[in-house]
């Protein structure tokens, strides 16, 4: 009787179809961020975001990228691109923020109810912030949102689609409102959706996450400096109708620097790069030893932060467990007295000078007095305990 033939056991595993790659890294990165990345968020800000898109997103990224069989490298374009694709990158950002995302921002809180726009008003995180916490805020939302978010949004997902052999504007718009949609901001959709167009198409002409990762830095940094530029200033509510003018001359004056370095980049040789899609294959790597590296790093980070501020750490649940309400332009001069107590209170509380107890305290004391005036309209100095 003949026996069969059986395959060599040393036949390299196929890798895994890029398109099954791309939405596997999606979802197990918004996995990820909703169990681990969201709850460390509410803890410290600016720790969270930095975890969140470095280990979480990038991380994870790479490790499934190994495990698909492939050197992750190559297959997301981390190859240096030259100095000319990432100025023009730059330059698209921020004309692009000017041009579209301004006006499109400015459209939405004209149209949204005022009660959508302070839900969603972003700039609340830094707001709470003070010190090391605003730097690592700032930082976070400037430099490690676009490393994690460019490599599963762009460089797995997108890059998937346009391996399956989907046309190049749909793939783009697909991932775009992907993109838009996970960062659950509806008076913001319109503009990130602008954004993760831009992204996604810098991508497609020089397939690599560098320029992505670059234009999606300068639109985050120009953001943040309009904001630092604008901190500080009188809390008054702002006539949007006046701000027309200022949105329509920003937005001209964008779209006019966008279209001179769109043209000088058609005209300067090497300026987007040369697109080479590489996909160097290796042995497929179990998923468990992929992510162990990453494992580790986390779990370092986690602990070296726990020891190198303890009593931060302390404040930020506190911070936590007991909410208080935003700051809003018609709160009393109560309010934002008490609030600054508060700020100095916590300041003292991280040099040891006062206790967590009285800081805990002192939040539910504010947080009631402005619940009970957010709930009746409340009077004017908040009643005594």
């Amino acid at each position: 009787m003949l026996e069969p033939t059986l395959p060599p056991t040393d036949t390299p595993e196929p890798p895994v179809p890029a398109e099954r790659l791309g939405w596997l890294a999606l979802i197990g990165a918004l996995a990820l961020f909703f169990l681990i990345g969201v709850p460390l968020q509410m803890v410290s800000t600016g720790v969270g975001i930095w975890f969140t898109e470095v280990i979480l997103f990038f991380g994870f990224g790479w490790a499934l990228t190994r495990w698909s069989g492939r050197a992750p490298g190559p297959y997301l374009g981390l190859a240096w691109p030259g100095v000319g694709p990432l100025l023009v990158a730059l330059g698209v950002a921020v004309a692009n923020y000017f041009a579209a995302v301004i006006p499109l921002q400015f459209l939405a809180q004209l149209v949204a109810p005022r009660a959508w726009v302070e839900m969603f008003d972003q700039t609340q995180v830094f707001e709470r912030q003070t010190g090391l916490e605003l730097f690592l805020a700032m930082t976070g939302a400037v430099a490690a949102a676009p490393i994690g978010e460019e490599v599963i949004f762009r460089g797995l997902l997108l890059q998937g689609l346009l391996r399956r052999g989907v046309l190049v504007v749909p793939a783009v718009v697909a991932s775009a409102a992907i993109f838009s949609l996970c960062h659950v901001n509806i008076v913001g959709l319109p503009a990130l959706f602008e954004l993760g167009v831009v992204f996604g198409l810098l991508y497609a002409r020089t397939r690599s996450v560098l320029p992505g990762m670059v234009a999606h830095l300068g639109s985050n940094l120009t953001a943040t400096l309009l904001y630092t530029a604008g901190r500080g200033q009188d809390p008054a509510p702002v006539d949007l109708a006046a701000q027309v003018p200022a949105v329509l001359t920003a937005s001209v004056a964008g779209w006019v620097v966008l279209g001179l370095v769109v043209a000088a980049a058609r005209r300067l040789p090497g300026a987007w790069g040369q697109p080479v899609e590489q996909e160097v294959l290796r042995p497929r790597v179990p998923l468990t030893r992929a992510l162990l590296p990453w494992t580790v790093a986390a779990s370092l980070c986690l602990v070296g932060w726990g020891l190198a501020d303890r009593r931060g750490l302390e404040l930020d649940v506190a911070d936590v467990r007991v909410r208080v309400p935003a700051a809003r332009p018609g709160d009393p001069p109560w309010a934002r007295e008490q609030r600054s107590e508060l700020d100095t209170l916590r300041d003292d509380v991280h040099r040891g000078s006062a206790s967590v107890e009285r800081y805990l305290d002192a939040r539910r004391a504010l947080a009631s007095a402005l619940e009970r005036r957010a709930a009746d309209g409340g009077p004017d100095e908040p009643s005594a305990e």
